[in-house]
């Protein structure tokens, strides 16, 4: 309440009514959003405006308050720890004034940007509610520091409630994105995410979940990875990782489960709860393209995936890799379009990968090979190993309606974008198509779909 608003009501008669409650009201409002203008010739001094800019973005953040805009000019800034929140209502957004190339290079051994809050701490008094940060971060260059060691991200998250949009990450030492259990709600739209400066098997991951709920990575160019290009673990629920383009990764491309510490399986056995992969297009992989671990109800639909499975595993892979051995369950591999190496399977499952068999569901998938030689597939405890379709249909049950085609002509609309040919081939026709969207274009209905309409980035319905 405002001084002159007290004075109103402590003396009576001294203002109207009306007045009192203009007053009430204008004390309780925030105040008008301020953008804070950043160049390499400002000064921390300075107001922040377009006039008089700051210097440095750490000088930016801490003037911050919910509904405000950082401008980065043109030039290198170095990174910075972000701790003030915006609200649900009024979020901060970081990025480029008027599409200038603004960069920001990571120093030291930390994170070059580090949504950070002393409520997400893991030391933080149970019971402690960890605050959402509300940030967008938009349009940026983000480079890892090349001094950055095991915690040298491009960019780590500890809140909710964070989005990276349309930026160029890459460079880091460790992980490009890194999120732990508590950065919930977290979006990754729109990225470049690649090159992390690491040696070939290094753990540097494209984008690297931990423990963190309802995470939606989507529409990013993820391309040179040294280890697995996206991937969740550690009791994640709710993962969407869709229509990303997932390119040189020398491990597994896209990933759900995988193995943490025991220690850290805290809300259950399972590595994710209800992950979901789908149309994305993989190409040029190590390892498995697509793969699940430990999981609970893991959802594989709708993948391209070409020239996978180089160097081992396969091209879709079902393993056990928890420190508890727990198997997965529920899991659905369906209408993905795979493109796999000649010697190794399409689909490897690893022993013990599943708590119950008859909860693996695979099927409706197209298969080939760039050398047109025979399709393979494994499963260990089934005791068939690099055995043909029909074989593999007889000992698992899996694959019943899909198809293993002698070659790759006709599979694709162009080989730059890895289309699927709706109704190119015969194969088209043998599997369920889903109903036509009013007002797109006609989808195969194998391998990745194009989004449509394509969707505009905001909160995950």
């Amino acid at each position: 309440m405002s001084g002159l608003a007290w004075r109103c009501i402590r003396f009576a008669g001294g203002c109207s009514a009306a007045l009192i409650g203009a007053l009430v009201v204008a004390g309780t409002t925030h105040a008008q959003p301020r953008s804070f203008v950043v160049a390499p010739d400002g000064t921390d001094r300075a107001v922040g405006t377009l006039e008089a800019p700051l210097r440095t973005l750490d000088a930016a953040v801490q003037r911050v308050k919910p509904g405000d805009t950082i401008e980065l000019r043109a030039g290198t800034y170095d990174g910075a720890v972000i701790r003030n929140p915006g609200t649900e209502d009024a979020w901060i957004t970081l990025r480029a004034h008027a599409k200038e190339r603004a960069v920001i290079q990571g120093t030291g051994r930390g994170p070059a940007i580090y949504f950070y809050h002393r409520t997400c701490d893991e030391e933080a008094p149970k019971g402690t509610v960890c605050q959402p940060m509300y940030w967008e971060v938009r349009g940026l260059e983000v480079r890892g520091s090349a001094d950055g060691q095991e915690e040298g991200y491009t960019v780590k998250i500890d809140t909710p409630r964070v989005r990276l949009v349309d930026n160029d990450l890459c460079c880091s030492r460790a992980d490009v994105v890194k999120l732990v259990r508590t950065a919930d709600d977290v979006e990754i739209l729109h990225n470049r995410i690649h090159h992390p400066a690491a040696k070939i098997g290094d753990n540097a991951q494209g984008v690297d979940i931990v423990g963190a709920d309802r995470t939606r990575v989507a529409f990013n160019h993820v391309h040179d990875i040294p280890s697995i290009g996206l991937y969740a673990k550690g009791n994640s629920r709710n993962t969407v990782f869709e229509f990303n383009r997932v390119e040189r990764t020398w491990s597994n491309a896209i990933m759900l489960g995988q193995e943490t510490d025991d220690d850290r399986l805290v809300d259950g056995p399972y590595e994710t709860y209800d992950g979901v992969i789908r149309d994305n297009v993989v190409s040029e992989v190590g390892w498995a393209c697509l793969a699940t671990s430990s999981s609970l109800r893991a959802r594989i639909h709708h993948n391209t995936c070409w020239n996978t499975g180089l160097l081992t595993h396969g091209s879709v892979l079902v393993s056990n890799e928890s420190e508890i051995h727990q198997g997965g369950t529920d899991v659905a591999i369906t209408n993905n379009l795979i493109v796999g190496g000649s010697k190794l399977p399409f689909i490897r499952i690893t022993s013990d990968a599943m708590s119950d068999a008859r909860t693996l569901v695979i099927d409706r998938n197209v298969y080939a090979t760039r050398s047109g030689a025979p399709g393979l597939f494994s499963w260990e405890d089934k005791r068939v190993e690099k055995v043909g379709l029909e074989r593999w249909r007889d000992a698992t049950g899996l694959d019943r309606h899909s198809v293993v085609l002698p070659s790759v002509e006709g599979l694709f609309v162009d080989m730059q974008s890895l289309q699927p040919k709706a109704g190119g081939v015969a194969w088209d026709a043998k599997l369920i198509a889903e109903p036509a969207v009013a007002g797109c274009p006609p989808r195969a209905v194998v391998g990745a779909r194009a989004a449509c309409p394509v969707e505009g980035v905001g909160p995950r319905p």
